[in-house]
């Protein structure tokens, strides 16, 4: 007997805010998500569909699926660097960074970018646990590096927040 798709979908959502919580974290393989989510390989392909189309989760061969949305451009692969950097580190990389992409921003912002970071900064004073507090900071820092309009930039604080949000860093 074939599992009701929304069984699935609801599984796999709470599958999601479990092992994966905020943007940057990567899900299980397949083989695992298909037992944890009680369901066929074929099932979990179907349901996954639909948070890869919202948004939610995004796929890449060679680095599985990840927590938010696709980076734009190529994504960046971790490197030996990045995972033996500590927090103490990125978090200084970020401080010499991003006020420069901010600025970078603010001077290439056009119509409707203010808005978008507003909406933003409610969403994250809305936010109401840990990990909808991780969704709102990337869901807002992402879009400043977007306004900014340099693809590389995008690409790097988007590695920058995927490094911050894993849970050994978390923890730190």
């Amino acid at each position: 007997m074939r599992m009701d798709k929304q069984v699935a979908r609801d599984r796999l959502w709470r599958v999601l805010e479990e092992c994966a919580p905020a943007a940057g974290d990567r899900l299980p393989p397949e083989r695992v998500l298909k037992d944890l989510v009680r369901c066929s390989r074929e099932t979990l392909r179907a349901v996954l569909a639909a948070p890869e189309a919202e948004g939610e989760i995004w796929r890449h061969v060679g680095q599985g699926t990840l927590r938010g949305r696709a980076p734009l451009g190529r994504p960046v692969k971790d490197t030996p660097l990045l995972e033996a950097t500590s927090p103490a580190d990125l978090m200084d990389a970020r401080r010499l960074l991003e006020p420069q992409v901010a600025a970078a921003a603010a001077m290439r912002r056009m119509p409707g970018d203010i808005d978008l970071l507003r909406r933003r900064v409610a969403e994250g004073r809305a936010a109401r646990d840990r990990a909808a507090c991780e969704r709102a900071d990337d869901a807002f820092h992402q879009p400043i590096a977007q306004v900014a309009r340099n693809p590389l930039l995008i690409a790097l604080l988007r590695h920058f927040s995927s490094a911050r949000c894993r849970a050994i860093w978390q923890r730190e």
